[in-house]
């Protein structure tokens, strides 16, 4: 069955979020997630006190979140789609401005996202031969070669602060 939990019925919409927020045994809230949930809470007249006393979070990683609000859409798609972690865009918009900060986290995740298809082409199997099952001749059992399949390495996915520092450092020099 799908897991539910029972609630009051004279809940609000506010204490419902701080609900959904706290009470979720399953998938984590994502960054931009979380801070959605806060601008909603902002929206019903709390303070960043008070979302982060309900939900149990520092005002620090409150403003954060909130901070992550303001981010240009490019940036906030690319942590959406895992290139990049919250805590990296955040720091490189920070420490190189939105105009330097964007460029650079595009052209590394560019850069990243080429080096994993490189990867991922040079992974890929070999190209099979059809068989052609009407001439196989006799009574021979088929064989069928077997190649051992390399171990799978969870490998990152996201740039890396240095990376993206790199790339803003080339663009001003």
């Amino acid at each position: 069955g799908v897991p539910w939990q029972a609630e009051d019925r004279y809940i609000n919409e506010a204490d419902r979020l701080v609900a959904q927020a706290t009470r979720n045994s399953g998938k984590r809230f994502e960054p931009l997630e979380l801070a959605g949930l806060c601008r909603r809470l902002e929206g019903f007249g709390w303070s960043h006190g008070d979302i982060a006393k309900k939900l149990s979070l520092s005002q620090s990683y409150i403003s954060h979140l909130f901070g992550l609000l303001t981010m240009p859409e490019q940036v906030q798609q690319h942590i959406k789609a895992g290139d990049i972690a919250a805590s990296t865009a955040a720091t490189i918009i920070r420490e190189e401005g939105e105009v330097n900060g964007v460029a650079a986290i595009t052209e590394a995740v560019e850069e990243r996202r080429e080096e994993i298809a490189r990867e991922e082409a040079e992974q890929a199997p070999a190209e099979l031969t059809p068989v052609d099952f009407d001439n196989l001749g006799g009574e021979q059992p088929l064989e069928i070669p077997r190649r051992a399949k390399p171990k799978k390495e969870k490998k990152k996915r996201g740039v890396s602060v240095g990376k993206v520092r790199q790339k803003a450092a080339v663009a001003k020099g």
